[in-house]
């Protein structure tokens, strides 16, 4: 065998993890989702500088982008890549996720346009997105599992009333009405990630700490992982219904305490040697975190509220977004399960920008700076993400293609 034939034969050598990613429908959201995050700022900034977003509130468009934008691509591959996984039943064909994310950016570039078309249409093509997903891949997998993935489509559904809430103020609804949509969408998302995440997690943790055997096992307890749930929910419908008063903030203080705890019992502190396992504790440190803010709104006239909306969007579900995506990556790569230095920076980058965000608030002489360095900082944590996620799918797929060239038979 010549060299030119042994590098050939070496290329060709893919393993099934990698060729099972270049199969992988869902991951087309993971990559807009990071695209999204790295972008969102440069087309918020030019949005704004050309008039493009007249017809909407600039304060709201970036909610309704980090909302119903951004976090609802990586909910889309989250389902789209774990829904098969724990229902099992067959994938979603991937020409459907691909359809959806042709209209999933139809509805970026709208609402980025919404100044120039008409209300309507930038709702319609927006508000086509979730229901979509909810037909074409969720709802043909409920056979298999109807008692996770109907609650799925409820979820879904309460998201998408969400985003019309946010839509109806180019129709002459009220601000707080467009608020009060944005943070339903933030809700659903804290629910997935505290119902998911208390699988997850501690599952992830006993495998790390086992495999090291150490002694500490993390506890996953039905009465304390109920109350922790319970509480969360007596703070999402709450927040839904009233907003901020002194029952959201005491319902905020419950979920914290008790989601803490739960938290602790995870045994977060034993896992520093697995970056990839410990962004999952710290995406949920960040939804305690949040929740934290939340009961302090009632003695902070309201900065805390401020904080408390990015906390619990730019860090909790920003930082476990950031986890799946990594997650996804590592799980299919030959590379194993260690994340490495450009993920590593990624993490560290988001997190830092969820910092300098909230620090923007309580230091008022350099607002406009920590903003503009936080939105930065964020755009570059994704960057790191996309530049380590993009090439081991790219290389897959090619790969995969040369392999499947050279087993077809030949003429």
């Amino acid at each position: 065998m010549t060299t030119a034939e042994e590098s050939h034969a070496a290329d060709l050598a893919v393993s099934p993890s990698e060729t099972a990613l270049a199969r992988r429908g869902p991951h087309i959201f993971f990559v807009l989702a990071a695209t999204y995050g790295a972008l969102m700022l440069v087309e918020w900034v030019l949005a704004y500088r050309l008039h493009w977003v007249d017809a909407v509130p600039p304060t709201m468009w970036h909610a309704h982008e980090m909302v119903y934008g951004f976090a609802a691509a990586g909910l889309a591959g989250v389902l789209g890549a774990w829904v098969p996984q724990w229902s099992g039943a067959a994938p979603a064909a991937t020409a459907r996720l691909v359809f959806l994310a042709v209209i999933w950016v139809l509805g970026r570039v709208a609402m980025a346009a919404s100044g120039l078309l008409p209300s309507w249409l930038v709702a319609v093509i927006d508000l086509s997105f979730l229901p979509a997903f909810a037909v074409l891949v969720v709802a043909p997998q409920i056979a298999a599992r109807p008692e996770r993935n109907l609650p799925l489509l409820g979820l879904l559904a309460v998201l998408w009333l969400g985003d019309v809430a946010m839509h109806a103020e180019a129709f002459g609804a009220t601000f707080s009405l467009a608020e009060r949509g944005s943070r339903v969408g933030i809700d659903c998302y804290l629910l997935l990630i505290a119902v998911v995440g208390g699988h997850a997690i501690p599952d992830a943790t006993n495998r790390f700490l086992g495999a090291r055997g150490l002694p500490e096992t993390a506890c996953s307890m039905p009465l304390l992982d109920g109350l922790a749930i319970a509480a969360l929910l007596l703070y999402l419908l709450s927040d839904g219904t009233t907003g901020v008063s002194h029952f959201t903030s005491v319902a905020a203080l419950a979920a914290a305490i008790l989601n803490g705890v739960r938290l602790w019992f995870w045994h977060g502190y034993r896992v520093g040697g697995a970056p990839s396992l410990s962004i999952l504790h710290l995406g949920y440190l960040w939804m305690v975190l949040g929740l934290a803010f939340e009961a302090a709104v009632p003695i902070t006239n309201g900065v805390a509220d401020m904080a408390a909306i990015h906390v619990l969007s730019a860090g909790a579900i920003g930082t476990m977004l950031l986890a799946a995506i990594s997650h996804e990556s590592l799980a299919h790569s030959r590379h194993g399960t260690m994340a490495g230095p450009g993920m590593i920076a990624a993490y560290g980058l988001v997190s830092l920008a969820v910092v300098l965000r909230i620090a923007a608030l309580f230091i008022p002489g350099g607002f406009v700076d920590l903003i503009i360095v936080s939105g930065a900082v964020w755009a570059f944590g994704f960057l790191f993400l996309l530049a380590t996620y993009l090439p081991p799918i790219i290389a897959s797929c090619r790969l995969a293609s040369r392999k499947a060239a050279a087993t077809r038979p030949r003429a």
